[in-house]
């Protein structure tokens, strides 16, 4: 008997990386509600980043309030969460190796069984030690995303560009910082990567097509560089130690 399927509602998947949850307003919020005010504060009460547009994504959409990581390393739990098994299943159960090309990802279920339009955004981190490993490279297997000439395999580039000849060119915070330093907002890499999502987003919405946009921030990971005005935003701020330290 074939499956019944219901609505295909869009997704849009958001991860950064070493992003402690106590700087997003909804889980502060949802630490206060659960009575554990302690947790979302661990950096003294006053200390607070605000981050209005991603607590209406998670009020909008869903907040995880009881996710958990299969592995302390990225790799394997970057396998996991595309494919859902266990890092030993993947054949990425330590960082910088391959995902075994037999693995169904859920952008694969999504494109072949719901008709999706999938693209895949930033850091990947599951093809070796290609670095930086653009996607548009002709060896590299899509698993299931339609889109991958913004996804990169390895490394945490500061600025981006795409070059005339159509080709991307990454950039560390130094390489990058005066050649881009009027237009940082098109190439600051978090910036840049968003405008290729919403442009993705957008051009479905318009053709009325379901999508997926997976974004894969590779920011806050060292190197801690930040682009203005973000760089001087909360230098008021003092931490506290956590009262665990």
């Amino acid at each position: 008997e074939e499956p019944t399927f219901g609505p295909r509602p869009n997704l849009v998947v958001i991860m950064t990386d070493q992003h402690n949850l106590r700087t997003l307003g909804c889980y502060r919020e949802y630490f206060k509600a659960m009575n554990q005010t302690e947790q979302g504060f661990v950096w003294g009460p006053d200390n607070i980043v605000e981050t209005p547009y991603l607590d209406r994504l998670a009020a909008d959409g869903a907040l995880f309030t009881n996710f958990h990581t299969t592995s302390p390393l990225c790799t394997p739990n970057r396998a996991s969460f595309v494919s859902g098994l266990y890092p030993a299943f993947t054949g990425a159960d330590r960082n910088h190796r391959a995902m075994t090309d037999d693995i169904v990802t859920f952008a694969q279920v999504l494109k072949e069984q719901r008709d999706y339009d999938t693209a895949y955004f930033g850091k990947w981190h599951l093809n070796g030690q290609l670095r930086p490993g653009w996607g548009d490279e002709s060896d590299f297997f899509d698993f299931g995303f339609n889109e991958i000439k913004y996804l990169f395999n390895q490394g945490h580039w500061k600025w981006i560009e795409e070059q005339g000849n159509g080709k991307m060119k990454e950039y560390d915070y130094a390489g990058g910082e005066n050649k881009f330093k009027k237009k940082a907002e098109k190439h600051f890499t978090t910036d840049f990567l968003f405008d290729r999502g919403i442009e993705h987003m957008e051009r479905n919405r318009l053709q009325g097509k379901p999508f997926l946009s997976f974004l894969s921030i590779p920011d806050p990971h060292a190197p801690k560089f930040v682009r203005p005005p973000y760089d001087t935003m909360y230098n008021d701020l003092v931490f506290e130690l956590p009262y665990t330290a």
